[in-house]
């Protein structure tokens, strides 16, 4: 979900920020994990995660991503989308699907636990349209009823007296977001399903044989992307590359299939360094080691499926995970 690390910078106030900055060869001051998504939930579920810093500031980028639902145990923020003021953080909110990189800042400590949700989940869950409300928050009340701030209250109690482990917190919240679930038809489910096959057909699609595949015509089946995606088939194929070039550099490795991949997707490198930067707030030099990186992290296989299109670049840990 988040992001720093690495080099430190004075604020006005004299205080520590922290951003992502050249490796220092010391363990990173956060913990970010993914936890098991129970099988019940993997159709609706990309993942479920902690984060957790005793850093008492943090000023960083957030990547391009998905709807997520975001509970704080302890620790405070705001978060910049582009062309909006500073929104506060509340203890928990779902946060729309975004369309570009955003700026957020917290203040620690830190201790939470995340979701994202595939696009199927959604819509099931929270039944907004992500062309209508993006780039925003939600209040995770509205869509999850009181039970969803009992829940955040009681876990912060139990963490804190050593009665409930994130695992056990995640088993409570998948509880409330199964049983929050709704019906989405047939139809629309084959929309999202065949979008996501063919967003992950090569690192660079092309939009016109993305039409043949929906059971919809070109203007309906451009509405119902944008209704599910957040974005239209020709900005939404965009955003995916980024990502998906991202994690290439982030997490293959010395991979020759990634190198010519990458090759094939973008017109030359300053197109590369633009669109990249443009959906994760960083350059590729600036993406940082994975292991000192929350921008690298979020990007993980383990996280989402951001290549499915190579099975040989990561071995079989993103098989169970999906966009």
């Amino acid at each position: 979900m988040l992001s720093l690390m690495g080099q430190n910078n004075k604020t006005g106030n004299g205080r520590e920020s922290h951003t992502i900055g050249q490796q220092t060869g010391q363990e990173p001051p956060f913990r970010f994990e993914f936890l098991p998504v129970r099988a019940s939930l993997k159709p609706y579920l990309n993942s479920i995660y902690l984060f957790e810093t005793s850093l008492p500031k943090i000023e960083e980028t957030l990547p391009a991503v998905g709807g997520q639902l975001f509970l704080f145990f302890h620790g405070t923020g705001t978060i910049s989308f582009p062309k909006t003021a500073p929104q506060a953080l509340p203890k928990t909110y779902f946060m729309t699907p975004m369309s570009l990189a955003a700026q957020y800042q917290l203040k620690g400590p830190v201790s939470s636990i995340g979701a994202a949700l595939t696009q199927l989940g959604w819509t099931a869950i929270t039944g907004i349209r992500a062309d209508i409300e993006h780039d925003t928050l939600v209040r995770s009340e509205d869509v999850l009823g009181k039970a969803i701030l009992d829940l955040r209250k009681q876990c912060a109690k139990d963490l804190d007296a050593g009665l409930a482990d994130y695992a056990d917190i995640a088993e409570r919240l998948s509880d409330l977001l199964e049983a929050a679930i709704r019906p989405v038809s047939e139809r629309h489910q084959k929309t999202i399903r065949l979008t996501l096959e063919w967003l992950n057909s090569s690192v660079s699609p092309k939009v016109e044989d993305l039409y043949p595949l929906l059971p919809y015509s070109q203007r309906q089946a451009q509405r119902l992307v944008a209704q599910f995606f957040g974005l239209p088939p020709s900005k939404l194929v965009r955003r995916y590359r980024a990502q998906r070039a991202a994690t290439l550099m982030t997490h293959a490795g010395d991979s020759a299939e990634a190198d010519a991949e990458l090759a094939e997707a973008f017109t030359d490198q300053s197109h590369m360094i633009r669109e990249i930067n443009r959906y994760t707030g960083k350059t590729p030099k600036k993406l940082g080691d994975p292991k000192d990186s929350l921008v690298s992290k979020s990007l993980d296989p383990k996280g989402y499926r951001p290549v499915k299109s190579m099975p040989g670049v990561f071995g079989d840990d993103d098989k169970d995970t999906q966009d």
